[in-house]
């Protein structure tokens, strides 16, 4: 079959052959999906949800069409014949791989949907970010901004503090606390925000505010437990040991 790409550029490919082994499908969808037990729309185990620091990076952009396709305000229950129900902050599943829509009904859990591993609005939001870093709020850097906002259908972005029609980004440091907020509700559930945190030098931060800022005990976990040794990933054993001169990282 043919696939026209006009916004990835690159994906893992999980479009499996019935009765294959190994198992080429994958499980987007499933354990990060929306919550659902019913075979005619698509079984998902959904265990992921959302966290309220991205809740309220798009209650900042109200008009944000991404918000209801990437954070699903509702689910089909735990019934085998699903029935919407909405859900309240904290517990809304991830909606960007949602079963119901990319697929027709199955009792399986695996998908054939395939995971973005580079798209073209990460580029453009790079692009944004290097140009700020180096220069500040050029015209270039709002252009790949506003390239990816157009397309989101959600206002624009300026440097003229004079235009009262767009968001005014109008310093190196205004320009960067926005790009961080928009690469989060543009490349959510997509395995590029630890990264970003990591090279911000913002992961415990982050991690610690988040937690600080849920009502739903699950939520606050995670900042029981995030040190700065998770900001590098623990050398392998077998690698110490077959190099006596590998220093392991720092904390592990």
């Amino acid at each position: 079959y043919e696939t026209v790409y006009r916004e990835s550029m690159w994906e893992a490919e999980f479009k499996g052959i019935d009765g294959e082994t190994p198992r080429t499908d994958g499980r987007w969808g499933s354990p990060n999906g929306v919550l659902c037990r019913d075979p005619s729309i698509g079984v998902t185990w959904s265990n992921l949800c959302v966290s309220r620091v991205l809740e309220n990076y798009y209650a900042e952009d109200p008009d944000d069409n991404r918000y209801t396709w990437n954070v699903c305000p509702y689910d089909w229950g735990t019934g085998t014949t699903g029935v919407k129900r909405d859900r309240p902050v904290e517990m809304r599943n991830i909606g960007k791989f949602r079963k119901d829509a990319v697929e027709g009904g199955s009792g399986e859990t695996r998908t054939s949907t395939n995971f973005p591993i580079m798209r073209y609005s990460d580029v453009l939001l790079m692009l944004a970010e290097a140009a700020n870093e180096v220069d500040g709020p050029t015209d270039e850097a709002i252009a790949a901004l506003n390239e990816v906002r157009a397309r989101a259908g959600v206002k624009l972005c300026a440097n003229n503090t004079t235009d009262s029609e767009r968001i005014v980004l109008a310093t190196k440091e205004e320009f960067r606390e926005f790009i961080k907020k928009e690469r989060a509700r543009e490349l959510c559930f997509e395995a590029t925000r630890r990264l970003d945190l990591v090279r911000w030098g913002e992961l415990v931060k982050n991690v610690q505010y988040m937690s600080s800022i849920a009502t739903n005990a699950k939520a606050r976990r995670p900042g029981n437990y995030i040190s700065e040794k998770h900001n590098l990933l623990p050398i392998p054993s077998m690698e110490l040991n077959s190099n006596m001169l590998i220093k392991q990282n720092p904390g592990w």
